[in-house]
């Protein structure tokens, strides 16, 4: 559902109807906005406008359910507020996420600061960057991205403490795991020995493009392999 089928239809009195069903003090309550005002910072209206916007999608959805990470608490709840504010008869549950910390291991994963790993990237390129990750984030990302269940990423992470697991070995199965499932264990497999040629064994990857082109006076040809 696009929430344009209701937004883009909604008159100048009926956004005001529902502004009134919050006011603005609540709206401070949100940590974002109270540091922001306690700092003198600007607010605009708009950002005011947005939890009201994005709550009223569940009224006019009827949800019974919304999912959103842990910084999305004010909006999901927002939900709630006005599902009873508009009488629908029923308060939709809230599921909060964690948020996965990107490759930088600071912030959270996201594509506007560069930190993140596509899930339509490349097997290859999908796989370089789960390696590139620091042994100690490694552990956050099979907690919230692993299969595994919780006593078996334990294990795991106390036998890399004594020894017997390498942690580039732990961290190979979750970069095969997570590139399975988005390409197969085909790719996976292809993915990794691939990364192993070029930077254990210091050889050419085997899927480069290879141009034949003409000697200047026509005479000669050479190969040029394109890195």
């Amino acid at each position: 559902m696009f929430n344009s089928a209701w937004l883009g239809s909604m008159s100048a009195s009926s956004l005001i109807e529902l502004t009134t069903t919050f006011n603005v003090a609540r709206m401070l309550e949100r940590e974002d906005f109270e540091k922001r005002y306690k700092s003198q910072m600007p607010i605009s209206i708009s950002e005011f406008l947005y939890p009201l916007l994005q709550g009223y999608d569940s009224v006019e959805m009827k949800c019974d359910i919304e999912m959103g990470g842990t910084d999305q608490k004010f909006n999901l709840l927002m939900g709630r507020h006005l599902q009873r504010a508009y009488s629908v008869g029923k308060e939709q549950a809230v599921v909060m996420m964690p948020l996965l910390e990107g490759l930088d291991g600071v912030n959270k994963m996201s594509k506007s600061l560069g930190n993140y790993i596509g899930v339509t990237e490349e097997p290859s390129s999908m796989f370089g960057k789960m390696l590139s990750i620091s042994d100690s984030l490694m552990w956050r990302y099979y907690e919230l991205l692993s299969a595994k269940s919780l006593e078996e990423i334990a294990t795991l992470q106390k036998d890399v403490e004594i020894g017997n697991v390498h942690p580039k070995h732990a961290k190979e199965m979750i970069a095969m795991e997570i590139v399975a499932r988005y390409h197969g264990q085909e790719a996976a497999l292809y993915a990794q020995a691939e990364f192993n040629r070029v930077h254990a064994q210091n050889e050419i990857p085997m899927d480069l493009e290879i141009l034949h082109v003409k000697h200047l006076f026509g005479l000669l040809k050479r190969s040029l392999i394109v890195l």
